[in-house]
C-alpha cells in the first residue's frame, strides 16, 4: 500500500504468525481469528491448568485440536482515533472517521486489499451489517471514538516538496 510503517489496519500491518509447538500438538495450519490476549488462556488449557475467570482472551485449544475452525467469528481492530476495522473470515471493513471514508475488501478474492468494494451498490447491505458489528464491538470494549465526523478533514495527501522536507529534517537552531 506504499505505507512507511504499521500505522494501518491492512492485513500486512496487523497479521502476524502465531505458532504453538510441543507434545500433543499436531503439525497443521489454521486461519482462525486470534488476538494476542488468547495466548494465555490457550497455554493454560494446553498444560491442563484452569483458565482464570474474567479473561477477555479465549483458548485456542479447540482450534489446535481441530475440533473447531475458530473461537471467534469477527475481530475488531483500531489504530488511535483515526481507524477502526472489523473483519470476519472473508471480509474486512475499515472505517476512517476523520475523513468519513469506508473501505471494504473481500479477503478471499483480494488478500492484498487492493480493490476497495465500498463503492459497489451491491455491497451496501454487507457494509451496513459490518458497521453494526463494528459498533457492537465498540460498545462491548468501551471504545467511544466516533465513526463519523461532522467536519471531515480533506483526505488528499500531498507529499512535501524537497524544500519543505529539508526544512522538516533540519535540526532546530538553538537561540
Amino acid at each position: 500500500h506504499g505505507l512507511m510503517g504499521k500505522q494501518n489496519l491492512y492485513e500486512e500491518g496487523t497479521k502476524v504468525p502465531l505458532i504453538f509447538a510441543g507434545p500433543g500438538i499436531a503439525a497443521g495450519r489454521s486461519d482462525a481469528l486470534v488476538y494476542l490476549m488468547d495466548i494465555f488462556p490457550t497455554v493454560c488449557d494446553l498444560v491442563n491448568i484452569p483458565v482464570p475467570a474474567g479473561l477477555d482472551g479465549k483458548s485456542l485449544k479447540p482450534v489446535i485440536d481441530r475440533r473447531e475452525p475458530g473461537v471467534r467469528s469477527t475481530l475488531f481492530t483500531a489504530y488511535r482515533d483515526v481507524q477502526r476495522a472489523i473483519r470476519d473470515d472473508r471480509w474486512k471493513l475499515i472505517r476512517y472517521p476523520k475523513i468519513n471514508k469506508t473501505q471494504l475488501f473481500d479477503l478471499k478474492d483480494d488478500p492484498d486489499e487492493m480493490h476497495d468494494l465500498a463503492g459497489d451498490p451491491a455491497q451496501a447491505g454487507r457494509i451496513e451489517r459490518m458497521m453494526a458489528e463494528l459498533e457492537r464491538w465498540q460498545k462491548q470494549l468501551g471504545d467511544t471514538a466516533p465513526l463519523t465526523s461532522e467536519h471531515p478533514k480533506d483526505p488528499t495527501f500531498t507529499p512535501p516538496t524537497g524544500e519543505a522536507l529539508e526544512k522538516l529534517l533540519k535540526p532546530a537552531k538553538k537561540k
